[in-house]
């Protein structure tokens, strides 16, 4: 577990470095933008330290999927505890309606959040590299978050408790005692930004 933090420590550590020093090599735009993913070798070149997908086509390739049908562009922002974008069954009408303007683009936020999860920076830190506002940077990250998850919860259905057992390892009745397993968590802790407010 200890091994576990300290790996995700100094990868992050790494990815803040190499962001840094990145950025100071630019002469023109000192941040990073979605479109860097698509047209900028050194960016390319650094897409797993920044976002955790094996490449920057990965990366833009699972965004071109997410908004396969325009659905990010016209998602709005996180107000309040209820998400307000637009659900999958209302896309249609939603494609009617005009969200309040923003001074960054969806897939800039995209990039960010990834960049985000995949450094376990603060989100101040990340806002930073992408020229947002902290306060904007975190209402557009939760948006993004419950945007992702509606997607990826639509997209790929939620296992039965039959068909987790159907592949449970013959290990796990041998070690907990029983065939009852409604759902196998994969996950490591880590340090998580705690809400000033």
């Amino acid at each position: 577990m200890n091994r576990d933090i300290e790996e995700h420590r100094l990868r992050s550590e790494r990815a803040v470095t190499e962001t840094h020093e990145l950025l100071d090599s630019r002469s023109t735009r000192p941040y990073l933008r979605f479109a860097d993913l698509r047209d900028d070798p050194v960016v390319q070149g650094k897409a797993a330290a920044l976002t955790g997908f094996a490449s920057a086509d990965v990366a833009v390739a699972f965004w071109d999927l997410l908004n396969h049908d325009g659905a990010a562009w016209r998602m709005k922002m996180w107000k309040s505890a209820a998400y307000s974008g637009p659900e999958p069954e209302n896309r249609k009408r939603a494609a009617t309606v005009r969200p309040k303007r923003h001074k960054f683009k969806w897939e800039d936020v995209y990039f960010m959040f990834w960049f985000h999860v995949n450094c376990g920076d603060t989100q101040e830190v990340a806002a930073t590299f992408f020229n947002i506002e902290e306060s904007t940077a975190s209402q557009a990250l939760v948006s993004m978050t419950s945007f992702q998850d509606e997607f990826l919860l639509l997209e790929f259905e939620q296992p039965t408790p039959e068909m987790i057992r159907v592949v449970m390892p013959p290990g796990f009745e041998r070690v907990y005692g029983t065939k009852h397993v409604q759902e196998i968590f994969d996950a490591c802790e880590g340090p998580i930004e705690v809400p000033s407010s």
